[in-house]
């Protein structure tokens, strides 16, 4: 690959395991290993296994071993995350000792975690006595029982509790239940709180059996380590082999939409409009065929991609709600959505804003865009392809990414690295009726389609409540005083277990000599005029920076600053108004913004 300065080797484990190495000279090493888990139940099962197997392993039996190395290691990066149908772990590292470190950690943790009751129960859900049996503002009257009411906890229990409260959860839960119903998407991977004590220990057990085995697993890396070297550190967790699972499915066709009103939580002291929001989206697409994908990200780009895009202006002119939300081209699932999204809507504005949507697409179907927008949005879309960016990860770990989604899918990561090809084939077919015929193909004519409404919902956090207390009642009731016991037991235990001391000197650590004395920089060279000039992989993309000393200013002056900062490029310019200043942005470069960079003595 040479535009990125490196190269793409892709190998073949006996046990089923692949591995895909970015080979460069870049020391930014990158590190991920990812399996799928498709979900089938709401009991968030995939997230808890998550977190769990992160809760000690044979050989670094210590309770939450990634942020006891947080202290103990210089990485850039270090999570584990659960997505729809996958999990991966991924980290990064300039030190190549510090790397070696995580390396050992994450391959043990991931293929030989303890999986500890008692960490299942930390980590999903368990009944114990405790304060806060009501729940946040509870109005229940106080139990006469001395002891403490029982209540559900547990870490994934808690968080999706806070997870599903608001608008965006609830809406993006209900959207593959109607328009994916016959895929994994259809489950909450995260978990639903009514579900997941349904969720055993046996089956975390079984499901980490099956799911996190060398033949269902996609190692990734980037960096200039040799992958033989990888191979031999890999090779001790590679012994059997397990069974692949097979990429998630792309829905079939559904026949007829559907309309969905989704009750929302709604504050005392909130409007119904801070909570409302309407939804339409439909299935455009294979995330696994890069051609698909492409098109959906064309078609983003020329109706909503900036101000000055014909459905977007419409939608933001309307004054029908405050954002146009995540409208837009996505390709997270399998099946690949476009959904149009207006937040802010007032409940008895919902009859207008289908009708809205349609005349709109109706009027681009019939008349398209000038043939300048399309130019424009096919080189916005290579720019944002091609960008190397790197700032929600190393850049390594970026690249990482992008094999493993493809991977996952099923599609062909090479292909999703390298897109010239692909890029290439996307210009030759977006001529002049391209947009009018995606429009009507994909969203006007196509029955595969949902239209979701949040209704907002006073009673929602209390009846959830409720029905969390009618649970953990239907729950104890089925026990009989041994079992009771046993919980007690159980918590006594738990609690135990977290107070007492480790020996953390079981975990790899750093010395100074280990620690490089210079970190490397881009070479570059200077010029006239405070010119400075660097060459490097950037896959084909000239970016530039232009640092601006900031004067003396006042105190009054200074707290405006941010907000000039953050103006720039977002307003017009020069007799162009906000559309036309956009517009003509998008048509020659891949963005113009500014930050502040201050020091103070």
């Amino acid at each position: 690959m040479p535009s990125l300065g490196q190269r793409l080797e892709h190998y073949v484990h006996a046990s089923g395991a692949v591995h895909y190495h970015c080979a460069s000279d870049d020391d930014h090493r990158g590190f991920m290993v990812s399996f799928r888990t498709p979900p089938s139940a709401d009991t968030g099962l995939p997230h808890i296994l998550e977190h769990t197997a992160l809760c000690g392993s044979r050989r670094y039996p210590v309770r939450d071993p990634f942020f006891k190395m947080l202290k103990r290691s210089l990485q850039t990066f270090m999570n584990a995350m659960t997505f729809p149908d996958m999990t991966c772990f991924p980290f990064a590292s300039r030190v190549d000792k510090d790397f070696r470190n995580l390396l050992a950690i994450y391959l043990d943790a991931v293929f030989r975690p303890l999986l500890d009751p008692l960490d299942f129960a930390q980590e999903g859900h368990r009944l114990e006595r405790g304060p806060g049996g009501g729940g946040q503002g509870s109005d229940r009257p106080p139990s006469p029982d001395p002891q403490p009411p029982w209540v559900r906890k547990g870490v994934v229990f808690n968080e999706m509790k806070g997870a599903m409260d608001g608008t965006d959860a609830q809406l993006e839960a209900a959207l593959p239940r109607v328009l994916l119903p016959d895929t994994c998407y259809r489950w909450n991977y995260g978990g639903e709180p009514s579900a997941i004590p349904a969720l055993s220990h046996a089956d975390l057990v079984a499901f980490h059996r099956r799911c996190y085995q060398p033949a269902n697993a996609c190692f990734t890396t980037y960096g200039n380590d040799a992958a033989e070297s990888l191979h031999e550190v890999f090779a001790p967790y590679l012994e059997i082999g397990g069974d692949p699972l097979p990429p998630p499915v792309r829905q079939r066709p559904l026949s007829a939409p559907s309309t969905v009103r989704v009750p929302v939580p709604l504050a005392e002291d909130q409007d119904a409009t801070e909570v409302g929001a309407a939804r339409i989206a439909w299935e455009v697409g294979d995330a696994a065929n890069l051609d698909e994908v492409l098109d959906g990200e064309l078609l983003d780009r020329l109706l909503v991609g900036h101000a000055g895009a014909p459905l977007r202006r419409v939608l933001e002119a309307s004054g029908l709600g405050r954002s146009i939300g995540s409208s837009g081209f996505s390709s997270q699932y399998r099946s690949c959505l476009f959904l149009v999204e207006i937040d802010g809507i007032d409940p008895t504005d919902h009859a207008r804003f289908e009708p809205l949507v349609r005349e709109t697409l109706a009027a681009i179907a019939r008349d398209g865009v000038p043939a300048a927008e399309i130019a424009a949005a096919l080189d916005q879309l290579e720019l944002a392809r091609r960008e190397i960016t790197g700032d929600q990860y190393p850049f390594g770990l970026e690249l990482c990414s992008h094999l493993v989604a493809a991977w996952n899918h099923g599609g062909d990561p090479l292909a999703f690295l390298d897109q010239g090809p692909a890029l290439a084939r996307l210009r030759l077919r977006a001529d002049g009726a391209w947009l009018q015929r995606m429009v009507r193909e994909r969203l006007l004519d196509n029955p595969h389609h949902a239209l979701l409404f949040a209704e907002p919902d006073a009673d929602f956090l209390a009846r959830a409540e409720t029905a969390e207390r009618a649970a953990v009642d239907a729950d104890l009731a089925r026990l009989d005083e041994a079992g009771r016991a046993r919980l007690i037991e159980q918590a006594r235990a738990l609690a135990e277990r977290q107070a007492a001391p480790e020996d953390h000197d079981i975990l790899p650590e750093l010395a100074l000599a280990d620690v490089p004395r210079e970190r490397r920089w881009a070479e570059g060279q200077t010029h006239a005029d405070g010119l400075w000039t660097a060459r490097c992989g950037t896959n084909g993309i000239l970016h530039q920076l232009v640092a601006l000393p900031i004067p003396g200013l006042s105190e009054s002056e200074l707290d405006l600053l941010p907000l000039l900062v953050q103006s720039l490029g977002l307003l017009g310019v020069a007799g162009h108004d906000y559309a036309a200043w956009s517009a003509n942005l998008n048509a020659r470069c891949g963005g113009l913004w500014a930050w502040l960079d201050v020091v103070s003595d």
